[in-house]
């Protein structure tokens, strides 16, 4: 079984041609599974391209981005095997080659309102 899926959403501040704060890239996912009679193995990668529009500027637009976010991708696998009925076990690893990724988003709080993005 082969599934995909992407998501794309674009933001612009009609009065002055910026782009708003905290929105996200196009992102995506794309996975590959086999089955078989009472098992399944397979793997997906999920990734973003880098989101250059933002609004990191108090003084034109709202500041509520912190800056630019890279792009990144990530491999995840997973296997199941159907036990006794109608137990079945899965397992899986997120993230397999560990790799450091940031969606645009930011966080701030009440105690410390300045916005830091989130890994």
């Amino acid at each position: 079984m082969i599934e995909a899926n992407a998501a794309y959403t674009f933001g612009e501040n009609l009065s002055d041609s910026q782009g708003l704060a905290q929105i996200p890239p196009l992102e995506g996912m794309i996975g590959l599974t086999y089955q078989a009679d009472g098992w399944s193995v397979g793997g997906t990668a999920r990734g973003a391209i880098q989101q250059t529009r933002v609004d990191d500027n108090p003084a034109t637009g709202s500041g509520l981005d912190v800056g630019e976010t890279p792009g990144w991708v990530t491999l995840d696998l997973h296997a199941s095997l159907d036990m006794v009925k109608p137990f079945k076990v899965k397992v899986g690893v997120t993230n397999l080659l560990d790799a450091e990724y940031t969606y645009h988003l930011n966080r701030a709080n009440a105690f410390d309102p300045t916005s830091v993005q989130v890994n």
